[in-house]
Parts: C-alpha cells; structure tokens; sequence
C-alpha cells in the first residue's frame, strides 16, 4: 500500500511538472493564446507615462483596427524586452518584430548615413518641420533603403527630442565648464566627437544604467530630452539642468525586415499607414508637452540654466571642428551635404 501511494505521489509530480512546464512554453508563445493570424512584439526603454511609450500604445490600437484584428500588436515598455540595445539587436535579428527607439542609436550601430541627423545644433524649432519634410521624402526613402541591408526597415519617423546636460558638479553655460565632467552619451560617433571636442570625458553606457551609473557617481552627468530626463527620475541624482538643446535626437518605428515582407501585401500597408500616423501623433504631441516638462523639473528642485544665444554661438563655435570630421568621414557626403544645405546648416 505504501509503495502505490509512493507510485502515485511520484507520477502526480511528474504531471504538474509537465503542465507547469506545458503552461510555461504557452505563456512565453507570442501567439498560442491569440486568435490574430498575425503577433507583433514592439519595445521601447521608456516607462509607461513616456510620450513615446504613448505613442506605441497608439500605434497599437491604430493596427488592430485597421487590421481588423489580424494583427495583435503586443507592446513592452520599460526595458522589458532588454535594453535598448538588446531591443534593437533583437529587432535586426528577427527575435523581436519591432522596436521604437532614437536614430542616434541606429547611426551609431546600423546605418552610418544616419548621423548626419545627429550633428550638433543641426535641428532648430525654425527647422525641424523642414527636417520631418526631408525624412517623409525621398531622402528618408533612401535611408531606409540603406537601412534595409542590415536587415530592418522603418515605419516612420518622429521625435525624441532636443537634448540637454544634467549633471551633479556645477552650473554649465559655457564649453570651458564641460571639462573635466564625465558624461554617459549614446554609443554614436557623432556625440562622442562632439563632447569629446568640447573637453568632457565620455562613457557610453546603456541608458538603464544611467541612473545607477549617476547614483554611484561612475558618470557625472548625462544628456537627454527633458521628457526622459523626467519620466526616468533622473532629478533625484542630478541637481543641475542646462538647456542646451545641443542634438535634436529623431525616432523611427523599426522592423524586422523579412518579417515585413513576409507579411501579405495589404497588411503592410496597414503597418505602414499605422506607423505614420502614430508617429504624426507623437510629433503634435511632443512639442506642447516639453515647456510642461521644464516645469515639472523644476517642482522638482533641479537648478535650471537656459543658455542665452550668446552662450548658445559659443558652444556652436567650439563644435565647428566636428562638421568637418564627419564629412571627411561620411559614408555618403553628397547625401549629408544636401541635407545640410535643405535644413539651412552653414558648415
């Protein structure tokens, strides 16, 4: 009797063993528990109260509609598909379908045409309609073209926005309070040459290490749109704010390439109309909400300097020499050109 109750306790183990571990694989299947012919996994690093993250959720609602359902978009904030390197890897790779994230990152890592994007005091507030113009043209068409050889493909673009330095030592309003500094930039040449020109020691760390990074004083200060800056709680180990607008930093929706095109015609003309329109919404969006951002910064105790236009002339006359490294270096000086002279850039 004892041996039968062993037998019985022993299988019943062995079966919950085998149904937790049959739940397991259902639960880590994107499409097991949907009745969409289609699942698309999409990432962002930013927290849920994040304008892009918002974005994202928009683009979500806007497929499934329009899809009538055949696509189930699942969205991940908050790093939790990886960090934002991970993400996009994993996006290049085909293990994730879709991240949101800035252009810098794809310049520095996929797509060298990029970074021209990513030059210093490029993008104005007179401008960057002009910008968003080339990038919905055939200049962004040829973008993604050369995109598209590392293996993704992009939605649209929108904004991250324009950046400005935090840090835990002093008051910046002029180059010469840059030295010294040790600043977390984006893994992008452009930012790195740039910092670097102006006498600041660089680290590129992922951003989800910023806030430790910063905590524990291994980095100084960091360089971000006021909205990250904000949703990531980065005034709590960062006590000076300079609005510099130094780089306008852009996003893009970007796909697995081959998971695109293995979709049917129609709907990649879903995601595509999808994309621009989330993308349109988080452009109309972003520009009313980062005087909204400045003030909350504020409440929240940080010392904030806005840099005069004089200040302004002296940090662009001590980054002059970055243009010309880039376009020595450019993988296609023609196109960099052109869109420097669109957007009205001496250089």
């Amino acid at each position: 009797m004892k041996g039968r109750l062993k037998l019985q306790k022993k299988s019943w183990l062995i079966f919950s063993f085998i149904l937790v571990f049959i739940l397991i694989l259902n639960g880590c299947s994107g499409n097991n528990n949907s009745d969409s012919e289609y699942v698309i996994q999409i990432g962002t690093e930013n927290p849920e109260d994040h304008p892009m993250t918002k974005a994202t959720m928009k683009f979500k609602d806007i497929v499934e509609e329009k899809s009538d359902g055949r696509i189930e978009v699942e969205a991940y904030p908050n790093n939790q598909l990886g960090n934002q390197t991970e993400q996009n890897e994993a996006t290049r790779d085909g293990r994730i379908q879709a991240t949101y994230s800035g252009m810098s990152f794809i310049g520095g890592n996929f797509e060298p045409k990029y970074n021209v994007f990513s030059l210093p005091f490029i993008i104005t507030r007179e401008n960057l309609d002009d910008a968003f113009e080339l990038l919905d043209g055939e200049v962004g068409e040829e973008l993604t073209s050369s995109l598209e050889e590392s293996g993704m493909t992009t939605l649209g673009y929108a904004n991250l926005g324009f950046r400005n330095i935090t840090n835990s030592k002093h008051k910046i309003s002029d180059p010469e309070d840059l030295e010294g500094i040790k600043i977390r930039l984006q893994s992008n040449p452009v930012h790195i040459d740039t910092f670097e020109t102006l006498g600041a020691e660089t680290a590129t760390i992922d951003f989800a290490e910023v806030y430790s990074g910063l905590q524990q004083g291994v980095i100084d200060a960091q360089e971000n749109p006021l909205d990250i800056i904000y949703t990531n709680n980065l005034y709590e180990v960062q006590d000076y704010l300079t609005v510099s607008g130094h780089f306008f930093d852009f996003a893009g929706i970007w796909f697995n390439k081959e998971y695109f095109d293995d979709l049917p015609e129609d709907l990649q003309g879903v995601l595509l109309e999808s994309g621009q329109e989330a993308v349109e919404y988080h452009r109309e969006t972003y520009l009313k909400e980062e005087d909204e951002y400045l003030n909350k910064l504020e409440d929240e105790g940080m010392e904030i300097n806005e840099l005069t236009e004089d200040e302004i002339q002296k940090f662009q006359e001590a980054v002059e020499p970055v243009y010309q490294d880039f376009l020595n270096d450019a993988e296609d000086k023609e196109l960099s050109e052109k869109i420097l002279s669109e957007l009205d850039v001496d250089y």
